[in-house]
């Protein structure tokens, strides 16, 4: 049975208003063999006759969408970032207020944590390799945007790499940094969900408990723990426990056995995140 599907997610602050991912979603619900009702489509088409959007226009455009919700839509699917969105907030609270199937594109906020060098990077290519979820190392997202600008100078970087490739020596001060970039605790996680499901190796207690308060929010924290065979950061750049995780994932082995252990465990973790939907 064909069904119309009201595609909801983040505009605001997104390059040309995020409409490449509502046009991609459009096509492949067309594909599968529903239709699609595009807000971003509506919005182009004004804009097309001259319409340039303002703050101003937020209530109507909002209103706009809402009514069409309750007149058209048989279910709703939500882009990656809808938590983030005040009016993707809007709609989809309508939709649970109607009664109106939800779907997801990024189910849960995925939290890799861990030791350095315990192999989170590892697991969050696994899964993004064999289930589609993209990822981001927090530390190479704040290399470019806040740790290198600040400390190239006092260690003669050149580039974004070199600095990233020496941040086992000076991850107190990498800790520090992305502390001080992120007042309130979720800023980080904000950024980094925007385009992301997981957000590999935070380390900062405060950030995690903040994200845990945030209704915006839906964490899931997976430990890689390799404490068996390699050592333990000290607690001046690793604030997380073990005790802060939803899942524990082991790798005291080699590398190919985490490899084929993490292969293995894969159907549990999804069960697991499937498990959790809202």
């Amino acid at each position: 049975m064909n069904k119309k599907i009201y595609i909801a997610g983040p505009m605001s602050g997104y390059e040309s208003y995020n409409f490449e991912a509502f046009f991609y979603r459009a096509a492949l619900i067309r594909q599968q063999g529903d239709t699609p009702i595009n807000p971003a489509q509506h919005d182009v088409d004004k804009m097309l006759k001259g319409w340039v959007y303002k703050p101003e226009d937020y209530d109507e455009v909002i209103a706009y969408d809402l009514d069409l919700i309750q007149r058209e839509a048989d279910a709703l699917y939500m882009l990656r970032g809808w938590n983030f969105s005040n009016g993707a907030r809007l709609e989809h609270k309508k939709a649970l207020e109607l009664g109106i199937p939800i779907e997801y594109e990024a189910k849960k906020h995925i939290y890799i944590v861990g030791h350095g060098r315990h192999g989170k990077d590892t697991l969050a290519d696994i899964l993004s390799i064999d289930y589609g979820c993209k990822h981001v190392s927090s530390s190479w997202f704040m290399a470019e945007n806040v740790v290198f600008p600040a400390l190239k100078e006092q260690y003669g970087y050149e580039t974004v790499e070199q600095c990233f490739e020496d941040r086992i020596n000076h991850r107190a001060e990498w800790f520090d940094l992305i502390d001080k970039a992120n007042p309130t605790g979720t800023e980080l996680s904000e950024a980094i969900f925007k385009n992301n499901d997981i957000y590999v190796g935070i380390r900062n207690k405060r950030e995690l408990d903040a994200v845990k308060a945030d209704s915006r929010f839906d964490p899931f924290v997976i430990w890689v723990d390799a404490s068996e065979r390699l050592g333990l950061e000290p607690s001046d750049s690793m604030q997380i426990t073990i005790k802060d995780a939803d899942y524990v994932v082991k790798n005291n082995g080699t590398y190919f056995k985490l490899v084929s252990e993490m292969n293995s465990i894969m159907e549990d973790i999804y069960n697991l995140l499937e498990a959790n939907v809202k």
